[in-house]
């Protein structure tokens, strides 16, 4: 179970069912309100009550769900979102990790007024908390970084995903990306590379391995170049191979540029 801490584009339940509807094994969401912090239909149906005690069954219900939730992921995009803070805290304090994607603009404020308020101080010092990983989006990527942290569905993708959100490469990655009736695990549209984690459990025999090479020879005939981990090596080194990863997207950008120039 996924935990959605803060406002999600203001409708959470369409963000769910639409990231439901493109993974391989649909993920139940959870959260303490509704699109927005007056009808509260997300976490507890329809009931209703009255303002005196809306707040207290509000934090009851964020306590309980995030106890139960898998990992949380945090998005942020008011400068004042002090609940989801204290969410995160909470989450942080549990062992749950927790994915903070917060509007750039937001964690580093250009406003020194702003700045000096210390109201934007906490989001900087939740996202140094245990377990807590941040990432700065601006507008036109943030729900492309949402969607990729929505849909990993297993410990080595996450695993490459923290790794991709220190250096900010997430922001340039598509998960689960479907090309020719084929699902790639992460992919960067703009190199055309094809980024494929192969877990043992379902790259382990002759056929499955088989399907993965003619899966690589016909992505390679579309104009894509692909990369393969093992579980093992994602374990072992998740920054090394975070940084082939870099190495071939550069060098992709640097073919690119030359057979420009030449043109």
């Amino acid at each position: 179970m996924i935990y959605l801490a803060g406002k999600v584009n203001g409708n959470k339940n369409n963000l769910a069912a639409n990231l439901n509807s493109r993974r391989k094994h649909p993920v139940k969401f959870s959260s303490s309100d509704g699109s927005d912090h007056s009808e509260h239909l997300w976490g507890f149906g329809t009931y209703e009550f009255d303002d005196d005690h809306l707040k207290a069954h509000v934090l009851f219900e964020a306590i309980g769900q995030i106890e139960e939730c898998d990992y949380m992921i945090a998005y942020l995009d008011t400068p004042d979102s002090f609940g989801s803070i204290a969410e995160i805290a909470y989450a942080s304090s549990l062992g749950k990790d927790v994915y903070m994607i917060i509007k750039v603009e937001d964690y580093y404020p250009e406003d020194e007024t702003l700045h000096k308020s210390g109201m934007y101080d906490a989001y900087w010092f939740v996202s140094n908390f245990p377990h807590v990983y941040a990432i700065t989006v601006a507008d036109d990527n943030k729900q492309r970084v949402f969607d990729t942290v929505a849909q990993a569905e297993s410990p080595i993708e996450h695993k490459l995903i923290y790794a991709m959100m220190k250096n900010g490469m997430v922001r340039e990655c598509t998960a689960q990306l479907e090309i020719d009736n084929y699902r790639i695990d992460f992919a960067f549209e703009k190199q055309k590379l094809a980024v494929e984690l192969d877990g043992h459990e379902y790259h382990k025999t002759k056929e499955q391995r088989t399907r993965d090479s003619k899966r690589d020879r016909k992505l390679t005939s579309l104009g894509w170049s692909v990369i393969r981990f093992t579980g093992s090596e994602i374990h072992e080194n998740v920054i090394q191979c975070r940084d082939e990863i870099r190495q071939m997207l550069d060098g992709i950008d640097g073919r690119t540029r030359n057979e420009q120039a030449t043109d």
